[in-house]
């Protein structure tokens, strides 16, 4: 049974993802579209489970409270630094830190930094995790350059987030002025994206495969 003052403190705590402590302590996400949310959860777990954590150097960007990377360091990382910045974040930011407290876990935290400067985040990492940012970017070729700077030779980039099903045309984009949506690529685009950005793309896996272009 879970402490109620530990329960209470969790409470507290406007989540993004779900977590489960242990010892039925318990966080629920504050998401109203949350039924939406967790089937691509379980769809970003998936493709980890091809990922081999064990013994990396592991870099999350917009971890917001923390769940990728304290399951990268579940899986046997040696190091995860997670990063926020809170000035983008609707939530206090607390999350990650009880998370942190409560999972008894060795996970680095910095809330200061953006994905348009990580020049003073130190590296280069083996894997580098950006998952549902990329879409919220003004400027996504400028933060994928800041991606790059972060790798080494051998360093795995997973990225997660939306491209056009339909609309769009070869290598093109669509600008949005929504708080939950910026910048939607065609398919073709965000994988010249990350050429342009010196990336080698060396795979896809989609939810919804069909009519990508």
């Amino acid at each position: 049974m879970s402490d109620p003052s530990l329960q209470r403190a969790v409470d507290g705590i406007t989540w993004y993802h779900d977590f489960d402590f242990g010892h039925g302590l318990r966080a629920k996400s504050h998401l109203k579209n949350i039924e939406e949310i967790r089937p691509i959860w379980r769809f970003i777990e998936q493709q980890l489970d091809a990922i081999d954590f064990r013994g990396k150097s592991v870099l999350e960007i917009g971890t917001w409270d923390g769940y990728w990377s304290f399951e990268a360091e579940r899986r046997g990382a040696a190091r995860v630094l997670a990063t926020d910045d809170l000035s983008q974040n609707w939530a206090a930011g607390d999350g990650i830190r009880l998370a942190k407290q409560l999972l008894r876990s060795n996970v680095e935290i910095r809330q200061d930094v953006s994905i348009y400067d990580l020049t003073g985040v130190g590296g280069p990492f083996d894997i580098i995790l950006c998952l549902g940012v990329f879409y919220h970017l003004h400027d996504p070729l400028y933060a994928f350059t800041q991606l790059r700077h972060c790798c080494h030779g051998d360093s795995l980039v997973v990225l997660e987030g939306s491209v056009a099903r339909s609309g769009l045309g070869h290598n093109t984009v669509q600008l949005f002025h929504s708080p939950w949506l910026e910048f939607l690529p065609s398919r073709s685009a965000l994988h010249s994206l990350a050429q342009a950005s010196y990336f080698s793309v060396s795979s896809y896996e989609w939810m919804r495969p069909q009519n990508l272009f």
